[in-house]
């Protein structure tokens, strides 16, 4: 599954989710972006004083940063208080952890957790 050009991310970029078909603890986690399977940031260069060129470049060199998380919009199936939950801030371009920290009974029959960082 992809998206084309979601409010956030780069233009023409298409981002791939695994569907979580043949894995549930996969369900919308990232795949690739910019079709790269490591975290990488679009930028341009200056190659000389009157040309530029298209670059992808790590945001956090010394490491080797591959996606270990989904949008936050949509996690696994079967999340328990032992789990501990990785999301994609793209805005960031790092995956940041949460981990449970209590239920929320707000709403009448549904067990809701609360994840934070």
């Amino acid at each position: 599954m992809s998206l084309d050009k979601p409010p956030t991310h780069p233009d023409d970029n298409t981002v791939a989710f695994y569907t979580g078909e043949d894995n549930y603890e996969l369900t919308r986690t990232y795949a690739q972006w910019l079709g790269q399977d490591q975290i990488m940031i679009k930028a341009q260069d200056y190659k000389s004083l009157t040309e530029v060129e298209d670059i992808l470049y790590a945001p956090w060199p010394g490491d080797d940063n591959y996606f270990d998380g989904t949008d936050g919009m949509q996690f696994h199936p079967l999340l328990s208080e032992k789990d501990t939950i990785g999301a994609f801030v793209n805005d960031l371009s790092r995956t940041c952890y949460f981990d449970y920290s209590k239920d929320d009974d707000r709403y009448e029959g549904i067990t809701t957790m609360i994840f934070v960082i």
